[in-house]
């Protein structure tokens, strides 16, 4: 195994780890936000990392990873509307919905074109 393959492992079993602990504890909304946006801060640096000066590469694999993260949140979301945890009067609501609106109207004329 390569220094550069030995590298990306640990660096993929430390994001697994992280994610494995995020997903035992309860911490606070606000600091369970912080965190997920420095973990996903972390990851583009190892998509970066991992691409090695292959731009083309490096931006597939930040947009496969984007659109992971935005299906997760999203899946989040949808979750926390079922159980009664977000409402509309529930603060970035509106800013959440207009964006989700604005989403699906591009996907829409994505697959129009397609």
């Amino acid at each position: 195994m390569s220094d550069l393959d030995e590298l990306r492992a640990r660096l993929g079993q430390v994001l697994n780890d992280l994610e494995a602990q995020l997903k035992k504890d309860d911490p606070p909304p606000a600091a369970l936000e912080d965190l997920k946006s420095t973990l996903d801060g972390v990851r583009t640096s190892v998509l970066a990392l991992m691409s090695l000066g292959d731009t083309a590469d490096y931006e597939k694999h930040g947009r496969d990873y984007r659109l992971k993260r935005a299906a997760q949140v999203c899946g989040s979301v949808a979750a926390a509307i079922s159980e009664g945890a977000v409402r509309p009067d529930t603060r970035g609501f509106d800013m959440f919905r207009a964006t989700a609106d604005e989403t699906l109207r591009k996907i829409d004329e994505l697959r129009l074109k397609a």
